[in-house]
């Protein structure tokens, strides 16, 4: 389904606004991703996913699909080895 969703995002010609709660979901299909805090919403992170497109589903097994991951997981308090 992912695969799926992203080749539609490629084609489009607008932009897409997703909410998710995986953080693999996240940077298999994001450009950027935003963190909001509680109430009142205001964004705690901006992070750019440079990741080249398209994106193979073994991407989520690289470095820099982890380390975007981890910053992610640490900004919103996951300890290490949680799956997400």
């Amino acid at each position: 389904m992912w695969i799926e969703l992203s080749r539609i995002c490629r084609y489009a010609e607008d932009s897409f606004k997703m909410v998710t709660h995986s953080i693999t979901r996240h940077f298999f299909l994001a450009d950027r991703v935003l963190l909001l805090t509680q109430r009142p919403g205001r964004i705690k992170l901006d992070l750019a996913v440079d990741l080249p497109r398209p994106r193979p589903d073994e991407i989520r097994y690289t470095a820099a699909f982890g380390k975007l991951a981890r910053r992610l997981k640490e900004a919103i308090g996951v300890k290490a080895g949680r799956a997400g």
